[in-house]
């Protein structure tokens, strides 16, 4: 599916443990190598097709419409520096980079993909932590936003800062909209007039987070929510936006089917009321050929 030499091999027999050096970076002890988040640049390009082919077949198995990436848009990104890419030895094991909308005011991170036979190690909440500092270094002053179906990237979001927030707060930059149409959901976006969807949207606010801060160092916060409940959201919110209108299409269907049977039958009696009347007429008014 993946070339071997990039992607890596299944089955990890022995358990990872976890090494952390400096802040940011992921050292995942195996048998053989460790794992290593890197800010990406121009020495990784060669990994920029087998992270498109990564997030392609990730968008199958999920089933949703993720947008297929250009290897040659992935390479400008890791010439930038605004693209963090996690290594087990040679193999790729995980990438994300960065976007920026309406002239830098907001920041999005995309294209968060693990490869499968890495997953279970923590390395997705690293990879974007990572790209959640990088962000935070190269536009202190952005907003930092995020659209998402996963309930493991909605923990992940909330423990960095992230807050649930309305599409109107997001971007309005049509460039950004435009990528949501490869989304199998896109017609529940435009239906509702860009107001709801089956994605969250989340954001980190760095002008409010800065007016909470204080002198004393704040703990690093903790997810304090079960999942059960936003599973339970994420259904509801399905039904909503789409069984709700699936149902929604059944009932009218239903409804015209009857205002049809309705106005046969009305037709129907109105056709023997005047096939009555015209017998009377004729009763009462002979044709001047019948004999008197």
């Amino acid at each position: 599916m993946f070339p071997k030499n990039l992607i890596g091999g299944r089955n990890l027999k022995k358990p990872v443990s976890r090494k952390y050096s400096k802040p940011g970076t992921l050292h995942l002890k195996s048998m053989t190598n460790t794992t290593v988040v890197y800010v990406a640049n121009e020495s990784h390009l060669r990994y920029a097709e087998a992270v498109c082919l990564m997030i392609e077949e990730a968008a199958k198995v999920r089933g949703t419409g993720i947008a297929k990436r250009d290897p040659e848009y992935i390479k400008t990104k890791m010439r930038e520096g605004k693209a963090v890419i996690a290594l087990k030895g040679e193999a790729l094991a995980g990438f994300c980079y960065i976007e920026t909308w309406q002239h830098g005011n907001y920041v999005a991170h995309s294209g968060l993909i693990v490869n499968p036979d890495f997953r279970g190690e923590g390395l997705a909440k690293t990879i974007k932590a990572k790209a959640f500092e990088l962000s935070k270094e190269k536009f202190p002053n952005s907003k930092v936003f995020g659209l998402t179906t996963s309930l493991p990237v909605m923990k992940i979001n909330s423990e960095l800062g992230y807050k649930p927030v309305t599409f109107s707060e997001l971007t309005q930059d049509e460039t950004f909209w435009k990528g949501c149409q490869s989304c199998i959901n896109y017609d529940i976006l435009t239906r509702t007039n860009r107001k709801h969807c089956l994605c969250t949207g989340m954001m980190y606010d760095p002008t409010k987070e800065a007016q909470k801060e204080d002198n004393t160092q704040q703990p690093p916060k903790k997810w304090k929510h079960s999942f059960k409940v936003y599973q339970r959201w994420m259904r509801y919110k399905q039904f909503v936006l789409t069984q709700l209108e699936d149902r929604k299409e059944k009932r009218m269907l239903k409804k015209n089917e009857k205002l049809d049977k309705k106005a046969q039958k009305i037709e129907a009696k109105l056709g023997k009321k005047l096939d009555k009347i015209q017998e009377k007429k004729t009763k009462l008014n002979p044709s001047k050929d019948e004999p008197k």
